[in-house]
């Protein structure tokens, strides 16, 4: 006979790694006030799990804890947890509304990724680190808030987030690294509060509904952030950047030496202006629309 119905006594304070993984029947847990710790994959891959109710004085969530539990709907996090590990709701993907206390400090790795039916989230402002894919492949996704109190942000932490219009980065975020809202096709408006040092490697590539972006004055590094952005005919530098500048939407470096970025959104025929005499590695990548670059100046083409 499987076990379909699990009642943890009063005075039960963790569940242990594995404790129910993979009991495929198990569709009712029922959790004590005293549980303070669920282990890793304690009830991962429950796919008739239906509902979850967790303590108040829940305080750890354990990496893969419910990982794969595609029965859920809804996912309450108590104000006692502070963080939920790597992986803990991965693949929940029939989820919708999702409540994340006001406590939780980290978001890890995967901790979210591939919830195709939730349609918005507000992260608290308790929260510091957002973990590599936490919300990787949140298909339904319309808007993102990251909070001014996150000071680490993963790569492809909203990555391939399809529905995805709007995002706002928080003051504190310190960059935006590779890949992190990369192939999120529908977003179209980016809001940047604070100083950022750099935009890495793909942190935006695939976005074909992004037509212009502002970037502030502190941003020093400018990786090929672009790619494959279709429609994005706008890259907008802060003029007080004593490192790049932007003409006419091109990026440059600021003597004007170097051409690093055309968005791919330009069309008709580009004439390199002067002093500029090198062209930049992909600084041209995926320009379809150019009809023709007028190089005269130019002696150096990495």
């Amino acid at each position: 006979e499987y076990v379909t119905t699990l009642i943890l006594a009063d005075g039960v304070t963790s569940v242990g790694d594995y404790a129910m993984y993979y009991c495929d029947d198990l569709s009712v847990v029922a959790f004590p006030q005293s549980l303070t710790r669920i282990g890793e994959r304690a009830f991962a891959q429950l796919e008739n799990l239906t509902s979850l109710s967790l303590p108040d004085g829940l305080e750890s969530i354990g990496a893969s804890a419910f990982q794969g539990c595609t029965g859920l709907t809804s996912l309450a996090i108590p104000d006692s947890v502070t963080e939920v590990e790597d992986s803990a709701f991965d693949e929940c993907y029939n989820i919708v509304s999702l409540d994340l206390g006001n406590s939780i400090t980290a978001i890890g790795d995967h901790a979210f990724s591939s919830w195709g039916k939730l349609e918005q989230v507000t992260i608290p402002e308790s929260v510091t680190a957002i973990g590599e894919y936490a919300f990787y492949a949140c298909d339904s996704l319309k808007e993102i808030v990251i909070p001014d109190s996150v000071t680490s942000l993963g790569k492809n932490a909203f990555g391939l987030c399809d529905a995805l219009e709007s995002v706002v980065v928080g003051a504190g975020v310190p960059n935006i690294p590779m890949q992190t809202f990369n192939r999120c096709y529908s977003l179209k408006n980016v809001t940047i509060r604070g100083p950022i040092s750099g935009v890495f490697g793909e942190a935006f590539a695939d976005c074909t509904s992004l037509t212009s972006i502002d970037l502030p004055a502190t941003v020093e590094r400018f990786e090929s952030p672009f790619p494959g952005c279709t429609s994005l005919e706008s890259i907008n530098i802060d003029p007080e950047n004593p490192w790049l500048c932007s003409v006419d939407g091109v990026v440059y470096t600021r003597d004007m030496l170097e051409l690093l970025c055309c968005p791919a959104g330009k069309s008709g025929f580009f004439t390199v202006p002067f002093p500029v005499n090198t062209i930049a590695q992909s600084a041209f990548e995926g320009c379809e629309k150019i009809t023709g670059v007028d190089l005269a100046n130019v002696s150096y083409i990495k």
